[in-house]
Order: C-alpha cells, then sequence, then structure tokens
C-alpha cells in the first residue's frame, strides 16, 4: 500500500473521529473500492479521483478534483468520501462527489475553515443566495464534516450554513421567471426555431423539444437529457406515449411506485418524431439515446472540441451543464435586447418543471397522479408546490391576459420591443380599418365586422365586456375602467376560494393515501370535486385574464 506523509490534519480530541493516525486504514478502504472498480484511481494521493457507479442498468462515472486544495484538506476529504462509501447506508458516489465538490469550492475561496475565515465566509453565502440547491449541498457536506471531525470551528460553519438556509432559502418559495420571461421565450423560440438553417437547427433542436415537452410533463433536466431515442409511440387505441428515465430514487426504495409510461399529445409525439428524422443526417449508425452528446459535439468549434473531449468522463450522455449552456447560448444568440433592456430573465432548464407541477396542482389532480407523473416517491415532496400556486396563478393569469392584449391590438411581432410608449399611442383607429370595426354597447367586437353578411350573437355569453373578442372604448365610456377593474377583484377572490379548496382537499386525499399505506386504494382520478374545482379555477383564470388584458394599466404596471 502506498505511504503517506503523517502530518497532522486537524486537531482530534476523540479517537472516534478523524484522525491522521489512522490514516493506513483508510488507504486500504481506498485499495477495496479500487478492487471493487468504484474507484478508477491507482493512488490514494491522487489529485483527481474518479468515481463509478452503475445506475438504471448503466454505468455512470463522477470526477472529483483536489489540486486546489492543501494536502491537509485533500486526505481529509477523501478519507470523509471512503468512509461514506463504507457506510451501511448506501449512497450514490455521484451524491458523494457532487456535494464534496461545492465544500471544495468553499474552501479554495476562503482558505482555511477556522474562524477567523468565518466573516469571508458569510460573504461567499450572501454572494451565493440565489444558489439555493448549491448552500443546501455545503448544509450537507459541513454536516458530514462535522460528524467525521471533532473541529469546534467546522460546527459553527455547519451552524452559520443551516441558518441561511433555514432562513433565507427554505422558508421562502422558489421564484419562478416572471410571467413576461416565459412569454417572450415562447414566442421567440416558437418564431425563430422554425426559421433556422440546418446547422442552427441541430445546436437548438434539443431546446426546442424541452420548451414543448416539459412545460406540459414535469421531467428533471437529467431525466429529459436522457430520454431514449425510442422513447415515444403512438398504441393500438391510436393514444400517444412517452417512455421516461426517472432519477434520484431506485424502484425498491419509492414509497410511492414509479411510472415510467406517461400519455403525450400527439403534437409532442410529432415533434419527437421529425427530430429523429432531422438528426439522421448527422448520426452515423444507430444511438440508444434521443440527446446523444456527439450531436451536440458537431456544433462546437475545433478548440472546444478538444477541450471537452479532454475533460469529458462520459462521452455519449449530455449533462446539465450541456443544456444549460445552449440554452444560455439561445439566450444570448436571440433575445440580447430583452437582456440589456431588463426586461428578460434567465430561465434554466428546471424551471419548466416546476411551472407543469403547478399546472396539474391547478388543473385540480390527485396528489398522488402528481407524483407519480412528476417522479415523486413520496408526497412530501410535493408540499412545496402548493406553498406557492397562488404565484403561479397570478403569473398564469397575466400571462394569458398579455396573450390576449396582444391579440386585440396586433403587436405580437414587437412583442420583444415592448416599452409604454407603444402602448399608449396604439388606438383603435389605428389597429383597425374605421369600416372594419362593429361598434356593440360601450365598444367594439372583433369577431365580426360592421359589413358582414351574418352578424349572430345567440352562441355570445352574457355580457360582451367578458369577452376575448370585445374592446371597450375607455375614451367614451370611461366607466367601463372601473366596471372591469371591480369585475377582475370579485375574479380574484373566487380564486382564493377555489385555491384553498384546492389545497384543502389535496391535504385530505394526502393524508388518506398515507393511512392506506400507498397501495392506490383510492382512485385518484375518482375526486370529483376535486377536479371540478380545478376546471372551474381554470375557466375562472381565463375570464379574469380576457378583463385584465383590457385593462391598459394592467399591462403598464
Amino acid at each position: 500500500m502506498e505511504q503517506i506523509n503523517r502530518k497532522t490534519v486537524i486537531r482530534k480530541e476523540n479517537n472516534s473521529f478523524f484522525c491522521i493516525n489512522d490514516i493506513n486504514g483508510y488507504i486500504e478502504l481506498f485499495d477495496k473500492y479500487k478492487d471493487k472498480k468504484v474507484i478508477q484511481n491507482k493512488f490514494f494521493s491522487d489529485n483527481v479521483w474518479i468515481l463509478s457507479y452503475d445506475n438504471n442498468q448503466k454505468k455512470h462515472c463522477r470526477r472529483i478534483s483536489f489540486n486546489q486544495i492543501s494536502k491537509e484538506y485533500q486526505i481529509l476529504i477523501k478519507s470523509m468520501i471512503l468512509k461514506k462509501l463504507n457506510d451501511k447506508r448506501i449512497l450514490l458516489p455521484a451524491t458523494l462527489v457532487v456535494k464534496y465538490k461545492c465544500l471544495i469550492k468553499v474552501i479554495e475561496e476562503i482558505g482555511e475553515l477556522n474562524e477567523k475565515n468565518l466573516e469571508k465566509y458569510d460573504d461567499y453565502l450572501y454572494e451565493h443566495k440565489h444558489k439555493s440547491s448549491f448552500i443546501d449541498k455545503l448544509r450537507t457536506a459541513f454536516f458530514d464534516l462535522m460528524n467525521f471531525t471533532n473541529n469546534t470551528d467546522i460546527n459553527l460553519y455547519f451552524y452559520l450554513t443551516t441558518n441561511y438556509y433555514n432562513s433565507e432559502i427554505h422558508s421562502k418559495a422558489r421564484d419562478l421567471p416572471d410571467f413576461k420571461s416565459i412569454l417572450i421565450f415562447d414566442t421567440r423560440i416558437n418564431d425563430v426555431f422554425p426559421k433556422l438553417n440546418s446547422e442552427y437547427k441541430l445546436k437548438y433542436y434539443m431546446i426546442y423539444i424541452w420548451w414543448n415537452l416539459t412545460m406540459i410533463i414535469p421531467l428533471r433536466p437529467n431525466e429529459f437529457l436522457k430520454l431514449k431515442y425510442e422513447c415515444c409511440w403512438k398504441d393500438s387505441d391510436g393514444k400517444y406515449w412517452i417512455h421516461v428515465p426517472r432519477s434520484k430514487v431506485e424502484d425498491e426504495k419509492a414509497k410511492i411506485k414509479l411510472v415510467y409510461e406517461l400519455q403525450c399529445s400527439r403534437e409532442i409525439f410529432e415533434i419527437i418524431e421529425n427530430y429523429k428524422v432531422f438528426i439522421k443526417q448527422y448520426i452515423d449508425g444507430t444511438t440508444k439515446l434521443l440527446f446523444p452528446f456527439k450531436l451536440r459535439y458537431k456544433t462546437f468549434n475545433n478548440k472546444q472540441k478538444k477541450i471537452s473531449d479532454r475533460l469529458r468522463i462520459n462521452k455519449n450522455d449530455q449533462n446539465n451543464h450541456d443544456g444549460n449552456c445552449v440554452l444560455a447560448k439561445f439566450e444570448e444568440t436571440y433575445l440580447s435586447n430583452e437582456l440589456e433592456g431588463g426586461q428578460y430573465s434567465h430561465i434554466t432548464l428546471g424551471d419548466t418543471r416546476h411551472y407543469a407541477f403547478c399546472n396539474m396542482i391547478l388543473q385540480g389532480l390527485n396528489p398522488l397522479v402528481i407524483a407519480q407523473i412528476g417522479g415523486h416517491t413520496s408526497l412530501d415532496a410535493q408540499l412545496h408546490y402548493y406553498n406557492h400556486i397562488e404565484n403561479c396563478t397570478n403569473a398564469y393569469t397575466k400571462e394569458l391576459a398579455y396573450r390576449y392584449r396582444i391579440k386585440n391590438h396586433k403587436i405580437l411581432c414587437s412583442l420583444d420591443k415592448y416599452n409604454e410608449a407603444e402602448f399608449k399611442s396604439r388606438t383603435l383607429s389605428q389597429l383597425y380599418k374605421d369600416n372594419e370595426l362593429l361598434e356593440i354597447e360601450k365598444g367594439h367586437c372583433l369577431k365580426y365586422r360592421k359589413n358582414d353578411d351574418k352578424i349572430d350573437f345567440s352562441e355570445c355569453g352574457e355580457e360582451c365586456y367578458e369577452c376575448e373578442n370585445f374592446i371597450a372604448d375607455f375614451k367614451k365610456y370611461p366607466e367601463m375602467r372601473e366596471l372591469y377593474q371591480e369585475k377582475s377583484n370579485e375574479y380574484q377572490n373566487i380564486l382564493d376560494k377555489q385555491l384553498a379548496i384546492i389545497k384543502y382537499i389535496s391535504n385530505d386525499l394526502k393524508k388518506d393515501i398515507e393511512v392506506k399505506n400507498n397501495q392506490n386504494i383510492v382512485n385518484p382520478m375518482n375526486n370529483s370535486e376535486l377536479l371540478n374545482t380545478g376546471h372551474s379555477l381554470i375557466n375562472n383564470i381565463n375570464k379574469k385574464a380576457i378583463l385584465d388584458g383590457n385593462l391598459l394599466e394592467f399591462i403598464l404596471k
């Protein structure tokens, strides 16, 4: 076995904690996992470790570099990894690598983990306050380190991270991208993509599919990127299905049975099939993955190819970093004006999953169904989303209202260049020829024109002002503005009550399912009250959006 310089790493007061005198025992563990091929390195002292593991009958590798930290911390973290690998509790090497990489980043940035650098670490947390997942991993990494060592300074780092996480992150619902950014991105991706040449279509096809698929089916980014080439099909009944991979938890550990085959729309099926036809010209032979890395590799320049090929362990899969890089490049290329003008906020691959969950909740789906579609293995995982469905409802209403405004005021082509002056200057006479407008009570109807031979209002609703084809004439009838605001507030009160009902019923169903040991005894689709409330909620959101779309002040806010 390889010998290592036995100098003290961190002060110890209890033999049950890490002690440098026990280093030979950790080197023996290294040899044990090297023989098992869990660790791909030859020597404990290697500056970069490669850990491998099997997941879903497939080999995966993860790399962790110790180059930028002192020898003392290298030995400490390496020993902690070995101890964790040897624990009875089964942890995937990927989990250890991800969170200890975060720990290494902190040590690289602030230096030694002592009381003197605690203030510097506090500033570091603040600088990374938007990276909730990163801080959560730091919290668990410091917990491991605290239990591995007997250093009081490490305890301070753990408690500082935990307090910061609880007060600044855990207690707050995850922010959705603002509705305007979602709307701008949706408009731009669907407008730009069909016009791209083959080179750029190859580059951004994955983003196009991601946007259209994961806004409906809440896939994790790594699940989306690992979709199989033959993931979609049409059955004998004419229904369309998609097979999705699942990550994080294996079947035997799941409290709720994981569902791998989900029904999808014909549109999604056709998008994927058209993509497969397109990429045939770029693939030699066959591919198991829908988004193999070799396709992404073709979009790199020569210098980038060499760097990527050298650093990449798995040369088949695309990972989250790849996906977010392509997404950021699309934003940089096609949304540069909006980014510079502050009209658009960055979107990440994980944001659409969040929207898809909220949309399913708002439709009144049973919590068990939502869990199975989303790949959650316990109902508790959904509580986070129920905490802020109000925010999602408001964002969805605004988005829908914005669309009605765009449709009726003919400004879709200038959505990205929207400004207050443009809205203020647009009048009905500018938008429509005078002889086109059909004047009705206190406004104009856009469904019919003045000279139409057949005008039939028999299928219309009771009030014209609640119709998407109605534009109020606020100049002639200023009282209509007050009516719109009053009706909008009434619908908001109805929505608040319906959201409370959905939360209450969903919580009751959750308790009922838990009592029955998650055995699907409760038919998830049979709760008519929950479904009816969801359908009514969506209908009322639509009505409120029509009203809000006519309120100019709403847009200018």
